[in-house]
């Protein structure tokens, strides 16, 4: 918040505007309106999501980017769990090759996809 000519903050005067209902969006959005601020979250496609989105075409539906998201640190596992039980998302127990200690190994991953699953 950036206070006017040095006078305490006007918070609850403050509308702000998030560009974009993609993850980070959504996720800063939520952030701002746990604050106490408004806000409102322009999206110029029809469907929110950003690359995680959904959009439909004459023939079917299409990923338009990640297929999928890990899902590693806590901030974002509180925020996942809220988008699981909002329906937005389901858990996807997927197997992960890491490739690290210069080794092929493979590991079990804590993996979320869209709720109409993965398609390509």
């Amino acid at each position: 918040m950036v206070a006017a000519s040095g006078n305490a903050p006007q918070t609850a005067k403050r509308h702000i505007a998030v560009v974009g209902a993609g993850v980070a969006g959504l996720s800063c959005a939520r952030a701002i309106q746990a604050r106490g601020l408004r806000v409102s979250v322009l999206e110029r496609n029809a469907v929110i999501g950003g690359r995680l989105g959904d959009p439909l075409a004459e023939r079917g539906g299409s990923d338009m980017g990640a297929q999928y998201l890990t899902v590693q640190s806590e901030v974002f596992v509180e925020e996942a769990r809220r988008w699981i039980n909002a329906g937005l998302l389901q858990a996807w127990d997927v197997q992960l090759i890491d490739l690290s200690n210069g080794q092929v190994a493979l590991k079990r991953g804590n993996a979320m996809s869209a709720k109409k699953g993965v398609r390509s």
